[in-house]
Order: C-alpha cells, then sequence, then structure tokens
C-alpha cells in the first residue's frame, strides 16, 4: 500500500515534490560543501605550511657576509636540531623587466633561486609539486603576480653586473614562504644552469648573492636569543611561522568572508526546507482525513509520510552529496589565490553532513505530522481548518483603509498570518543581508580613508618611482630629500601646492623586558617618514612622539611582548645600542605582522640598512581640493613629464595594497548570482504551495466576480510586501552585523578600533533591492499565472 501511494503523490504532485527535491539537494550541497570549506580555512594556513615543509626557522645574509660564521653558529647551537643552505640573487626593481608592461605593480624584493636542492615544496596551480625547472624557463610566486599582470608565457629579463638573459614563464607556483600578498616579496625560480650564470658572477657575490639558511629547531626564540648576538649586522632576513601567518593576512579576508557565507547558506537551507516540508505536507490533509476515516492509524500515517521524505531525503542527498565536491572547489578557488587548501578528507566530511541532513529531514518531518495525532477525518478534510475562531482574524479594516482591494487582501494575508510569513520573510532577508554586506566589504576596501590604516599619513595620491638602489644607501635620505622638494616644486608651477614625503623602514633587534623576561625580536621594522611628522599619524592611545628618544609602536606589537606606554626598549643599532620610550600605541592593518615602531623624522637612520619600502611617493595637496577636483589633478600629473611609472588615487593605492579587492567582486557577484536562484527557487515553492492550500477560497472570489487580474495582483503583492520589508530589516542591519561578522577578520589584520565602513547608497538602496524585488514579482506572477485555472464551480470543496 504505501508503494502505491507513493507513486500517485509522485505522480500527482510532480511540480511541488520535484522543487522540494531541488532544496533537499541544494541544502545537502551548501551544508557539506560549506563545513568543509570552514574545516579546510580554519585549519589552511597551518596545513599549507606543513605541507609545503617550512622551516622553524629562516635567516637569510647576503653580499660580504661571513658565511663560514654563519655555518659555526648553527652547527654549535644547542637548539639547532638541522639546518639546510640555499643560494639566491636578489635583483632591484629596475633590474627586473617582465614583458607584461600593461601593468606596472609594485614589489619590494626579488629573489631568484635555483631548482637545485629546493628545500621548501613549491605547488603548483594543479596542486603538484614542482620538480625542476627547465633551462629558459622560470617559474614564480603569488605575491605581487596579480597586480603586475604576469601569467604562462609572459617573458623575464633579469639583468646584473652587465649581463641580461631573458626567461619564459613556465607557471605560477604556491609559496608559503613568501607567496601572500602581504609579504611584497618575489621569488622566481630558475634552472641551476641559469642560476649560477648569475650567482658565479664575482660582483654578484659582493653585492646581491646570498644564502638562506632554513632551520630547525624547537624553540626558536630561544636560538634567537642564544645566537643572534654572535651574527651580527650580518643577517639581512629573519622569519618564523607566526611571523608568515602574519603576511597572509589580508588573503584570508576572504576565507573568513567565504565562511560567513557558508553559515548564511546552511542557514537559509534549513530554513527553506522546514518550510517546505511543513507546507508539502498541509496540501495533503485531505489525504489525511481519508486515512482516518477508514480506519488507518496515526503511526502508520504518519509512518507513510516519513517514508516518503526519508526515500526523498536520501535521493536529494546522494545527488547533493555528488554535487558538493565541485562547489567546495569554487568557494575553495575563491578562498585560496595564495595557499594550497588541504588536509581534511572531503568525502567524510562531505558524506557525513549528507547524513546530517537525512537526519534533519527526517527530524522535521516527524515534528511536522505530529500534527496528524490531533487531527478528525472532517479536520482533515478541511484542510486542518475546524471553522472555529475566537478571535478577530484581520488586524486591519477594509473600511478604514484607503488601499485597493487588491492591496488590502495581499497585506491583509501577511499581517493575519504572520507564522506563515516569517519563514519566508526571514529566508528574503538572509538573502538581502548577503548582497548588502558584500557590497559594504567591497567598498569598505576600495574607500581611500582606508590608507591611514596602513600606519601612512592621509594622502589624495601615490606617485609610483622605481626604487632601485637609490636611496637604500648611506646618505640616501639626503637625496630623498631633494628629490622630495623637486617633486614639490614641479607640482606648485603647475597650480597643485602639495606635502610630498617617503615611507621606509629598516629591520633592527630589539630588546624588551628584564632579567627572565627580558627577549630579543630580530627585524624590527622602525619606520621612519620623510616630510613627515609623528603627528601626521594615527594613534590609538598616547601622544605622537616628539623627541628622537620616543617612538610608538604597534598595538599587536605592544600586547605580545608585554609592553605599555612609558616602557623603555633597547634597539641593537651597528653603531650602539640605542634606548626609546613608548609614548603612543597605534594600529596597523599591516600584513607583516611582528614589531613596528615609529620613530621621530630627526632620528637619523643608515638608509644602507634598509629593509622594506613603499615604491611610491605620497602627495598631500594643501589647499584642501574636493574629490573631483582631485582626480583631475591625478589626471594632470600623469601628463607631466615626471620620470614616474604612473599615479595612483588614494583609493586605488588601499585596493591595491589589500590585493583581494578583486577576488571579493568575484565573490560578490557569485552570491548575487546565488540570491536570484534561491528567490526564483522559493518564491515558485511558496506559491504554489499557497495556490493549492487556498485553492477553495481563490474559487469563492472568482464565483463574486473578481477578475483575474486581481486575483494575481493578491498573490504577487503579498510577496512583495514580504520582500519589501525584509529589505527594509536589512538595510537597518546591514552594516551592525557586517560590523559584527567582519570585525574579528580586520582585527586579525592588526585593527583595534572598529573599522568605519563605507556603503555605495546605489548599490545599497537601489541596485540589490531592485534585484531580488524584481526576481521574486516576476517569480510570483508567473507562478500565481495557475490561478487562472481555478473554477468558480471549485468552491463545492469547501467543507
Amino acid at each position: 500500500m504505501y508503494l502505491n501511494v507513493l507513486k500517485k503523490d509522485l505522480k500527482n504532485r510532480k511540480a511541488t515534490n520535484i522543487i522540494l527535491l531541488v532544496f533537499i539537494i541544494l541544502a545537502t550541497m551548501f551544508v557539506a560543501s560549506s563545513v568543509n570549506n570552514i574545516v579546510m580555512v580554519t585549519s589552511a594556513l597551518d596545513n599549507f605550511m606543513e605541507m609545503s615543509n617550512v622551516p622553524d626557522m629562516l635567516i637569510g645574509a647576503y653580499g660580504k657576509s661571513d658565511y663560514q660564521l654563519f655555518d659555526e653558529v648553527l652547527s654549535s647551537a644547542t637548539t639547532v636540531k638541522s639546518y639546510s643552505v640555499e643560494d639566491f640573487v636578489m635583483f632591484m626593481e629596475d633590474e627586473v623587466d617582465f614583458s607584461c608592461t600593461e601593468n606596472d605593480g609594485e614589489f619590494g624584493t626579488f629573489l631568484a633561486q635555483s631548482d637545485k636542492n629546493m628545500y621548501m615544496n613549491f605547488f603548483l596551480e594543479d596542486g603538484s609539486i614542482l620538480k625542476d625547472v627547465k633551462q629558459g624557463e622560470f617559474y614564480i610566486n603569488t605575491s605581487c603576480v596579480k597586480e603586475l599582470g604576469i601569467k604562462k608565457g609572459d617573458t623575464l629579463t633579469l639583468k646584473k653586473a652587465g649581463m641580461s638573459y631573458e626567461f619564459v614563464c613556465a607557471g605560477i607556483v604556491k609559496d608559503a614562504m613568501f607567496g601572500s600578498n602581504g609579504s611584497g616579496a618575489l621569488r622566481c625560480l630558475l634552472d641551476d644552469e641559469d642560476f649560477q650564470k648569475f650567482a658565479q658572477n664575482e660582483s654578484v657575490k659582493l653585492t646581491a648573492a646570498g644564502k638562506m639558511y632554513n632551520i630547525e629547531t624547537d624553540d626558536s626564540q630561544e636560538f634567537v636569543n642564544e645566537s643572534f648576538t654572535k651574527f651580527g649586522k650580518d643577517v639581512a632576513l629573519a622569519v618564523v611561522p607566526e611571523s608568515i601567518k602574519e603576511t597572509y593576512i589580508f588573503d584570508m579576508i576572504v576565507t573568513g568572508i567565504i565562511l560567513v557565507v557558508s553559515v548564511v547558506l546552511i542557514a537559509v537551507a534549513f530554513m527553506v526546507l522546514r518550510f517546505s516540508i511543513t507546507y508539502t505536507l498541509t496540501e495533503e490533509y485531505r489525504e489525511i482525513g481519508v486515512m482516518k476515516a477508514i480506519g488507518v492509524s496515526n503511526s502508520k500515517i504518519r509512518g507513510l509520510y516519513i517514508v516518503k521524505y526519508v526515500a526523498m531525503a536520501i535521493v536529494g542527498a546522494l545527488v547533493g552529496f555528488g554535487l558538493s565536491f565541485p562547489f567546495s572547489d569554487m568557494l575553495a578557488t575563491m578562498a585560496s589565490q595564495s595557499i594550497v587548501l588541504g588536509g581534511t578528507n572531503p568525502v567524510y566530511i562531505n558524506g557525513v553532513c549528507a547524513l546530517f541532513v537525512v537526519g534533519i529531514i527526517v527530524l522535521f518531518c516527524y515534528l511536522c505530522t505530529n500534527k496528524v495525532r490531533k487531527l478528525s477525518p472532517i479536520d482533515a478534510i478541511r484542510n486542518g481548518q475546524t471553522g472555529e475562531r475566537f478571535r478577530k482574524k484581520s488586524v486591519m479594516s477594509l473600511a478604514k483603509t484607503k488601499l485597493n482591494s487588491t492591496a488590502f487582501l495581499a497585506i491583509n494575508d501577511v499581517v493575519s498570518s504572520p507564522k506563515r510569513y516569517v519563514t519566508i520573510t526571514i529566508t528574503f532577508f538572509l538573502c538581502a543581508l548577503l548582497t548588502m554586506m558584500m557590497s559594504t566589504v567591497v567598498n569598505t576596501m576600495k574607500d581611500g580613508s582606508l590608507i591611514t590604516c596602513f600606519g601612512l599619513p592621509d594622502i589624495d595620491a601615490s606617485l609610483d618611482i622605481d626604487f632601485g638602489s637609490k636611496y637604500a644607501q648611506t646618505g640616501g635620505r639626503e637625496i630623498l630629500e631633494a628629490d622630495l622638494q623637486e617633486f614639490e616644486k614641479i607640482l606648485a608651477e603647475n597650480g597643485m601646492p602639495a606635502k610630498c614625503s617617503y615611507e621606509l623602514s629598516v629591520p633592527y633587534p630589539l630588546v624588551f623586558g628584564e632579567g627572565e623576561t627580558q627577549g630579543i625580536t630580530y627585524g624590527v621594522q622602525m619606520k621612519q617618514g620623510t616630510g613627515t611628522t609623528t603627528n601626521d599619524y594615527e594613534y590609538i592611545r598616547g601622544e605622537a612622539p616628539k623627541n628622537i628618544n620616543e617612538v610608538a609602536i604597534t598595538m599587536k606589537a605592544a600586547k605580545e611582548r608585554n609592553l605599555d606606554i612609558g616602557d623603555t626598549i633597547t634597539i641593537q643599532m651597528p653603531d650602539g645600542d640605542r634606548k626609546y620610550i613608548i609614548t603612543a600605541l597605534m594600529q596597523v592593518m599591516d600584513g607583516g605582522g611582528g614589531a613596528y615602531l615609529r620613530v621621530h623624522q630627526d632620528e637619523v637612520l643608515d638608509y644602507g640598512d634598509v629593509g622594506a619600502w613603499f615604491n611610491c611617493i605620497f602627495v598631500k595637496f594643501t589647499d584642501n581640493p574636493s574629490k573631483s577636483e582631485i582626480a583631475d589633478r591625478i589626471e594632470k600629473i600623469k601628463a607631466l613629464n615626471l620620470n614616474i611609472k604612473g599615479v595612483r588615487s588614494a583609493a586605488e593605492f588601499a585596493e591595491d595594497n589589500i590585493g583581494v579587492v578583486d577576488t571579493l567582486e568575484y565573490v560578490q557577484m557569485f552570491i548575487t548570482i546565488l540570491t536570484v536562484v534561491l528567490a526564483v527557487m522559493l518564491t515558485v515553492l511558496l506559491e504554489m504551495s499557497f495556490i493549492t492550500k487556498e485553492k477553495s477560497e481563490i474559487a469563492l472570489m472568482k464565483a463574486t466576480g473578481m477578475k483575474n487580474g486581481k486575483i494575481i495582483g493578491q498573490q504577487v503583492m503579498r510577496f512583495v510586501f514580504v520582500t519589501v520589508v525584509a529589505v527594509l530589516v536589512a538595510w537597518m542591519l546591514a552594516v551592525p552585523l557586517t560590523s559584527l561578522c567582519i570585525d574579528p577578520v580586520f582585527k586579525m589584520m592588526g585593527m583595534e578600533l572598529a573599522v568605519n565602513y563605507h556603503i555605495n547608497p546605489l548599490e545599497m538602496f537601489l541596485i540589490y533591492p531592485a534585484i531580488i524585488l524584481a526576481t521574486t514579482t516576476l517569480s510570483a506572477f508567473l507562478t500565481s499565472l495557475a490561478t487562472k485555472s481555478i473554477k468558480s464551480v471549485d468552491t463545492a470543496n469547501i467543507e
């Protein structure tokens, strides 16, 4: 009997059952892929670094460094378990020429290495590990690749010490050490024979060739305390896994947002699933009444529907399980531009999630069929309505309203049966919220006001330059100051009075604490602005350094080292130790993480020790021009012969430094499309359920002379009203909920204070609401055309 009933049910309710099956498939796909994605991204960096064989510590030296001393110290250090050595050659930006000149991006460091004895694993685009490089070719890591526009087949010309060789790009590799957007370092892998052409040159050996020491140790900090004073000034680079993770912060913006999207998709899936099961059951009250009338027990009736939904759940879960793999890969692709997402068992996770969905469906069905016990045959035949009501059904009065009859009926239906429409409203709200949150995040990333969050002064534009070795030399600051004055003079002569400035940093060991709490941190970035004062930067607490023996420190660095305002730190410089008093704490959205100090503009630093810089001169117009005027001036500067690579606005500079805005825009487009698909399917399912449930009422309205147009209008306007309410609530909560979900991601990047989110009014208040409303309205209209088939004689079904 069960089999015959199920066959007839599937045959008579094809459309409803197909849509419900589709939602089960979507629910399984969303849950399985989203959970798998959540597990992957939360452990992504650790897994990626483990798969890449990242050393416990990496130190580098180049030029005239005493490499024999390095070997002696590392061999005798009690904290070192083992170490290996790799050769590299460092190129300045003016010694590197890519054929893809349409994108003149910038990079901080360019390292060329041999494919011989590679300590780390480098992953190709297909997930395999790079084994070797063919002669005449090169592989390059993902850092700055998008900005530079590098792709397979492009050529690279390396020039050094009078030599010049051209190589062809064989592919892009994911490099755990230097491959993040925050590292700013390009690592190029060459065939060993090609590499040796540069490495064996005597001039290169003295200036740009160096060695990287991959060190395995159980205690990196103890190794630093024990050995770094023995190396002296020769250490040019020191990296530990913790600092590597910091450089991936910008990349983790995408994974964090995908995680939020995944959670919302799971919520939408179960909300719709519960509603779908509840309403498909209400369509079958008449059949339930007949079965009760002929003596079928409650348990058998409930068992019949549980069997039906279990069968649908199994079929839907199997299909959803299969689709979850490509969907999960798509989510992972959006979230893993620079890292390899691995270390999980997707078959196991997706399988468990599919079983979980089946269990939830059975639970929903069991709870929903609980009402069967309370129904009498007459109640069931009346579609669950007893005809008795002890309160006023409508909260609106037709006599008192100024609405026409169609609008009144539609709105009255919604406000009179809030339980029926609350699930619809919440689902549409979640869909609208997702699109608005993504719009808010993307527009905040593209807003120029984020510039100060990079620890920079407020600027209007940046002039992109080739840094080369022009300023990175003893006495380089005098050359820099002369160049800044020259730029200011040219701008003033062209009616654009401005203040020009430059930012760079010098890495030195930092000593903090006393006695047993004393520690050493190598590679502290002592940042200094030329053309600015310390008052031009933002601080969370305290006062800007006023004297050369005062510094400001990032909040993150202060917390990690238990430092606060008023504490004294020691910087180990080549000419002796210098003590500084901390006068302020600042927040810096910096992928490099670690210790970051802002020193007074009059402090004397040796620019020959420069470790990091921006390849641009910052411009702040002093006559307070409007945004449109700034845009015009940027175009005017481009037309001047300033011997620069390009000009960017503050917003463009911030967007380029974050480096993931284009990926976020792709995610935004994906969510918009997904929202449209969900809105269409949900509207069609709900409208079909409403028509089936309200068949008698529609017949009665036709019997009283109401035209098809008004009935269709009533059906459509209900969805319009619900959608408008959902959008209005999403408007009100978009920014607060964006702050709640996304602030933790920004906090990971060093933002201590709440982010000032920026919205695009056109997208927020017009484009996305219009997309959702138009989708819902059109879907409801096309589905409601089915009411034309209902005749006035169908009132005979009313009991």
